[in-house]
């Protein structure tokens, strides 16, 4: 299972490594900086909007919900919150 893993791990860094190359040398500089900018915002967004929101409705759930029905409750949040709807495009 080991080597599985570092066999998969590798496998991964090189596909990474590759996507790399391939984003440098065919897509022009201008529109390079402009994902760059898209994917910054996107994990500003991400990590000071969603995620707090859904830390903070968990919360509020844990507190006002019996336990019976909060998983599904948390579940539904989750996946919402997970959602392609959800992300800016």
């Amino acid at each position: 299972m080991k080597a599985s893993r570092i066999a998969l791990a590798i496998a991964g860094l090189l596909l990474g490594a590759f996507g790399v190359f391939r984003l440098l040398t065919e897509i022009p500089t201008g529109s390079v900086i402009k994902v760059a900018i898209w994917l910054l915002g996107a994990l500003i967004i991400h990590d000071m909007v969603i995620a707090p929101s859904v830390v903070g409705l968990g919360w509020t759930l844990r507190r006002k919900v019996p336990d019976r029905g909060r998983r599904y409750l948390q579940v539904a949040l989750i996946m919402i919150a997970q959602s392609p709807s959800s992300h800016c495009r």
